[in-house]
């Protein structure tokens, strides 16, 4: 497996100022990963649920802690389901393109 992309694993925090005004803090941690076009079936079942699938990154169990924003190239991706690879610690993230990522 070659893990040859960094990749920004992205946690939005939500908190609230003074005036009760949303304040969002995005925290990240950068991690290598093996970034890959989704297969065609993957694509078809994704689409049945108005998901606009693009990559799947592969990453370490051990480095992803549910970021819901995952930036590969400057492009905020959305993870709209993960899987964890058995008998490997390897977890896939299952990514699209989706509005309020960035």
């Amino acid at each position: 497996m070659d893990f040859n992309r960094r990749v920004k694993l992205i946690k939005q925090t939500i908190s609230y100022g003074n005036l009760r005004e949303e304040i969002i803090t995005e925290t990240f941690s950068e991690v290598y990963a093996q970034v890959t076009s989704i297969t065609q079936t993957e694509w078809f079942s994704a689409g049945k649920n108005g998901i606009q699938a693009q990559y799947k990154a592969t990453v370490y169990s051990f480095e992803y802690d549910n970021e819901p924003i995952v930036e590969i190239d400057g492009q905020r991706l959305s993870v709209y389901r993960t899987y964890n690879v058995p008998k490997q610690d390897l977890i896939e993230l299952y990514l699209e393109t989706k509005g309020g990522t960035e």
